[in-house]
């Protein structure tokens, strides 16, 4: 019997970490900032549409099968409501969308812990909701890009990506 090894669209990484950010780490990251980002990709693993990118210039929130990136401005708590509205900044500027939690105290804690945490463990909280709750707005708008790019192209960038991250130099 012989089993093939199937590869959809929705499988891969979402921890990505580029070259220049192996140098960004190098540079400027803590045991902690470390600890955090292994963490990060364990619970990150399961993401379809949003990936958490390290880059030469930091930490990215960025979509799967598209070019769109953006860094975390801000998070509100929505007063008397069960939602957060981020701000999000990238190079074609401002995405504000909300996060939408079942109940004011749920929404007033995920703010608390957005705020307090900073960093890897609060784009990771903003990843999986942002996941969680757009993940089809996500498949909707992003649909000519993802269309764009035909199966053998990401097939190729797959292999070449497993080939450099096992083979590739250190």
């Amino acid at each position: 019997m012989q089993i093939n090894q199937v590869q959809g669209p929705n499988f891969g990484m979402a921890l990505v970490i580029s070259p220049e950010g192996k140098k960004f780490l190098q540079e400027h990251a803590t045991g902690k900032v470390l600890s955090e980002l292994k963490k990060s990709g364990v619970k990150l693993a399961d993401t379809l549409y949003w990936d958490l990118k390290v880059k030469a210039d930091g930490f990215k929130i960025a979509r799967k099968y598209s070019d769109k990136e953006y860094t975390l401005d801000k998070a509100v708590l929505v007063p008397n409501s069960s939602k957060i509205d981020l701000s999000l900044s990238g190079r074609d500027g401002i995405l504000d969308e909300y996060l939408y939690y079942s109940n004011a105290a749920e929404a007033a804690q995920a703010y608390s812990k957005l705020n307090s945490e900073n960093g890897v463990p609060a784009l990771t909280e903003v990843i999986n909701k942002l996941d969680r709750e757009y993940g089809n707005k996500m498949l909707i708008t992003d649909y000519d890009t993802m269309r764009a790019v035909s199966r053998n192209e990401r097939i190729k960038s797959e292999k070449i990506n497993d080939l450099v991250s096992k083979y590739g130099g250190k």
